[in-house]
């Protein structure tokens, strides 16, 4: 499965918590709606990169 339509998507952005001193960062979460399956990623500084990689590992995860 290479493309996933945006019609079977739903990809929600929620402010991480960070610990004492750290910066917040901007979560995706990403869920396959026909499935149900769900990839959440707040691990990079951006909400664009956290997107992508969200995207790529539902992807992954669709394919498997």
């Amino acid at each position: 499965m290479s493309e996933v339509p945006e019609t079977e998507l739903r990809i929600e952005v929620f402010r991480s918590v960070p610990a004492a001193g750290e910066e917040s960062k901007s979560s995706v979460r990403v869920t396959h709606l026909p499935s149900g399956v769900s990839v959440e990623v707040g691990t990079f500084p951006t909400q664009m990169e956290n997107r992508a990689e969200a995207l790529r590992q539902l992807k992954q995860r669709l394919a498997s």
